[in-house]
């Protein structure tokens, strides 16, 4: 529906990552008074499963920042991501992602493995390269 293309599972890896720790860390904190010299200000956290009715309040905090830092991130990275497909340089050509960003790219295959499933002389067939803005190959227009 959004036609994202995550190949390196950022997303995944990222987001939900960083969800999770937010949601469970009130859940599974340990009890721990933080008192002394080298502290400036006495707190005590404690997780949701040690019994610590306190804990509901950051697991709401925790809740809100996450949501917060979606909506900025989405604010600041949608713009982006917009003026760039505009500009027609989001993405690669459809010639070289059909042949592999690698053989366009780097003159070769990534791993050892892809040599057997391709052609050594793929990177030939490729016709018309797109001229190179900071190494990549860029789209048909320009801003």
């Amino acid at each position: 529906k959004f036609r994202i293309d995550d190949v390196v599972d950022a997303v995944a890896v990222h987001l939900g990552c960083g969800v999770w720790s937010a949601i469970s860390a009130p859940f599974f904190a340990d009890t721990i008074e933080n008192v002394g010299d080298n502290f400036k200000y006495k707190y005590k956290t404690c997780g949701i499963f040690t019994g610590c009715s306190e804990a509901w309040k950051y697991l709401g905090s925790n809740l809100l920042l996450t949501l917060l830092t979606i909506i900025y991130v989405t604010a600041i990275i949608a713009p982006t991501c917009f003026i760039l497909r505009q500009c027609r340089i989001l993405r690669i050509k459809v010639e070289s992602e059909r042949h592999g960003v690698d053989i366009v790219e780097f003159e070769g295959p990534a791993y050892n493995n892809d040599i057997k499933s391709r052609k050594s002389n793929l990177f030939n067939d490729v016709k018309n390269p797109s001229p190179r803005i900071g190494g990549l190959p860029r789209g048909d227009g320009a801003c």
